[in-house]
C-alpha cells in the first residue's frame, strides 16, 4: 500500500503555507483539508527526510508518511512513552530537586534521551542511586504539583478510547507516577520502574528488570500477544533514544519533539503541537474536533 506524505497543523493551513508546501514538494496534493495536505510519496520519491523536517520547522508544521487509507481503526493499542511525553516533565529530574542533586540527574538524563554513547542501564541506575534518603511523604505533593499532561494527551486518549483501542504506558520513569496517570486517565496498564523504599525513605535502588529499548519493545509485543494482535496494530509514541525500538517496530511510530536519535524511527514528527493532531495525521479530522480541548 503506497505511503502518503502529510503536513498538518492544529491550526488552519493559511494560503501562504499551502503555497508553500506546493512548491517545496514540486507539485499539488493529492487531497486536501483546512488542516493536512497529503501527498501521494510515490510521486515525490526525491523529499529527502532532512529536508521536509526543515521545512515543517520552517512553516511551523508537523509531519508524517502515513499507510494510505489507514485510520485509527487500523489499530489496536497506543503503547506511549511517560516522561517528556504523556507528561511534560522528566519526573527523576524533577525529584532530583528535592535532594539538591538535579545538576547531576539533568545532565545524565539528557545524554541517556538524546542517544550519546552511554549504557542506559546503569545510568538510570547511577542516577536513581542519587535520589537515595527522598521520603515517599513528599511524593503526594509532587505529583500534585509537578504532574501536567503534555498538550492534547487527554484528547488523544479520549478518543482512541471512543474507536475501542487500549492504551499503556510503557515507561523508563518510576510507576509511582504512572500508577497515578492511569488512575486518571483511559489507561489499560503501565509499565515502569518500581522504586525500592525502607523506613518510608528511597535506598536509591530499582525493584525487578531496567526498562531499556530493548525491554520495552518486548513489553509491547507481549502485551500484543496477550490482545491477540500484532505490533503492526500498535501505534507507539515516544521522545527519546531509549524509545527507538518500541517505534521502529510498530505499525505507526509518533516521535514528539523526537531527539535526533529517534527521528530514524518515527513515521509521525510532532515538533509543534499537541499528541492529539496524531487524529490529523490519520484523517480523523471529526474526532479531533470532538476531543479537542
Amino acid at each position: 500500500m503506497p505511503n502518503l506524505i502529510k503536513l498538518f497543523s492544529s491550526k488552519k493551513l493559511s494560503l501562504d503555507i499551502r503555497n508553500a508546501a506546493q512548491d517545496f514538494m514540486g507539485g499539488c496534493p493529492k487531497y486536501s483539508t483546512d488542516h493536512v495536505l497529503s501527498f501521494n510519496e510515490d510521486d515525490f520519491e526525491k523529499v529527502g527526510e532532512c529536508d521536509l523536517h526543515n521545512f515543517s520547522i520552517k512553516w511551523g508544521l508537523d509531519y508524517g508518511r502515513v499507510k494510505k487509507g489507514w485510520g485509527l481503526r487500523n489499530f489496536s493499542l497506543l503503547a506511549i512513552d511517560m516522561d517528556s511525553t504523556l507528561i511534560d516533565v522528566e519526573c527523576i529530574d524533577e525529584m532530583a530537586k528535592i535532594v539538591n542533586r538535579y545538576a547531576e540527574v539533568s545532565s545524565l538524563t539528557f545524554e541517556a534521551i538524546h542517544g550519546r554513547e552511554f549504557n542506559y542501564e546503569s545510568s538510570i541506575k547511577d542516577r536513581t542511586l542519587m535520589l537515595r534518603g527522598l521520603q515517599t511523604s513528599t511524593f503526594p505533593s509532587f505529583l500534585q504539583n509537578n504532574i501536567r499532561l503534555s498538550k492534547g494527551a487527554e484528547s488523544l486518549l479520549n478518543a482512541i478510547t471512543y474507536i475501542g483501542l487500549k492504551a499503556i504506558i510503557v515507561s523508563g520513569g518510576f510507576s509511582f507516577v504512572a500508577e497515578f496517570l492511569a488512575a486518571n486517565l483511559p489507561i489499560s496498564d503501565y509499565f515502569a520502574h518500581e522504586l525500592e523504599y525502607a523506613e518510608n525513605a528511597l535506598t536509591g535502588n530499582i525493584i525487578g528488570s531496567i526498562i531499556t529499548a530493548d525491554k520495552k519493545i518486548e513489553i509491547v509485543r507481549n502485551y500484543c500477544a496477550s490482545m491477540g494482535v500484532g505490533l503492526e496494530s500498535v501505534i507507539a509514541v515516544g521522545d527519546g533514544a531509549n524509545d527507538f525500538q518500541m517505534l521502529k517496530n510498530s505499525g505507526l511510530g509518533v516521535g514528539v519533539r523526537p531527539k535526533d536519535a529517534l527521528r530514524p524511527a518515527c513515521s509521525i514528527v510532532l515538533n509543534h503541537f499537541g499528541l492529539d493532531v496524531i487524529l490529523l495525521a490519520l484523517d480523523e479530522e471529526a474526532l479531533f474536533f470532538k476531543f479537542h480541548k
